[in-house]
């Protein structure tokens, strides 16, 4: 029997509609479009659990260990953003006392550190999970297991040019659900509405297939220009300089290549064969001749420090954030656990759609 639950960005859900009020005008409406993405999406299935997930506003524990770290962000001035967040906060509270919504947010955590625990969490246990979410960064998770029975699909949820990514090789575990169905007369109504929600989610959005550990590499080795976390490499007249030209998008993909054909095996990232590998690669490619001892291990301390900024394993966290993490999370979780026994019924999800006429596409240009 299929398992599935939601998770839910906050900070993308918020963001996403700040922009749309903003062109729109009509800031003030920031709760009511808040509370219709969370009915709309959490309806979509009768999904095991509801993640709420959002960024702490404290100071982070990657800001601590990296001071750059999304330091070039500009707020837009024309925005009230004192109302909005307390828009957010107000909207939250509402959300905290559901006794079916787990939400999570903990000072020095993004909201993608919880994304990642609840993931890896889950699938121990069979569980897929659909992340509402538009970060690249979430894209390392994308997986799907055929003896465990599960699949992670990131839904990039807009009203208009909506965008799926999926696992690569996706198609195989449709493919089982598919014929396990088929094959079997006692499949459960769960299992088929799982395969039919997939597929007509696949049917009405533009898709892409993720490799994930291709996404993870490539963001190592050419950074995050959105979270202003730099390339391995930055080279100028033929010698390291802060300042010279890194890699790219483009440079990142023919590096990966270029790894692979050497090493086809599947990388271990937490190794030092990786570390050791890349560094070797990069200077290649980069065409850099009689490297220095110093050269090789700038390269590698910058390729341990996008690791840890860029990567969800959170084993790459302090000890202990990574502690906080855990406990919050038991918390809640049994928090739900005792609210729904003292209501003496699980709660079950209307997956009727709201009475209003509402027509999202009518009013957001994208």
């Amino acid at each position: 029997m299929i398992k599935c639950n939601i998770i839910l960005d906050g900070s993308y859900l918020l963001y996403k509609n700040v922009f749309i009020l903003k062109k729109l005008k009509s800031i003030s409406d920031l709760f009511d479009l808040l509370e219709r993405d969370f009915n709309t999406l959490t309806r979509t299935f009768p999904y095991d659990n509801i993640y709420f997930v959002s960024d702490s506003r404290e100071l982070n524990w990657r800001k601590i260990i990296y001071n750059e770290y999304k330091n070039k962000r500009k707020k837009d001035l024309n925005i009230d953003w004192d109302f909005v967040f307390k828009t957010y906060d107000d909207f939250k509270k509402t959300l905290n006392i559901k006794n079916n919504v787990k939400l999570l947010e903990y000072n020095g955590l993004e909201g993608d550190d919880f994304i990642a625990y609840i993931i890896n969490k889950t699938n121990e246990n069979g569980y897929s999970n659909i992340i509402i979410a538009s970060d690249k960064d979430l894209q390392q998770l994308l997986s799907f297991d055929l003896n465990k029975n599960y699949i992670n699909i990131q839904w990039n949820y807009r009203f208009s040019d909506q965008r799926v990514y999926l696992p690569k090789n996706y198609q195989l575990f449709l493919e089982q659900l598919h014929n396990s169905e088929n094959n079997n007369i006692f499949s459960l109504d769960n299992d088929i509405d799982f395969y039919n929600f997939i597929i007509n989610l696949i049917q009405k959005t533009k898709i892409n297939d993720i490799n994930k550990e291709q996404i993870l590499f490539e963001k190592i080795v050419q950074g995050d220009i959105s979270d202003n976390i730099i390339s391995i490499i930055k080279i100028k007249n033929g010698e390291y300089n802060i300042n010279g030209r890194g890699i790219g998008k483009d440079g990142a993909k023919k590096v990966y290549n270029i790894y692979k054909k050497i090493h086809p095996e599947k990388i271990d990232f937490n190794s030092i064969n990786f570390i050791n590998r890349l560094t070797d690669i990069v200077i290649y490619y980069k065409k850099i001749k009689n490297p220095s001892t110093k050269l090789k291990e700038i390269i590698k301390e910058n390729i341990i420090l996008n690791r840890q900024l860029i990567s969800l394993d959170t084993q790459y966290m302090p000890k202990k954030i990574y502690e906080n993490l855990k406990n919050y999370f038991n918390e809640i979780e049994k928090k739900i656990k005792k609210n729904k026994t003292k209501n003496n019924k699980n709660i079950i999800i209307d997956n009727n759609n709201d009475s209003d006429d509402f027509n999202p596409d009518s009013y957001w240009e994208i």
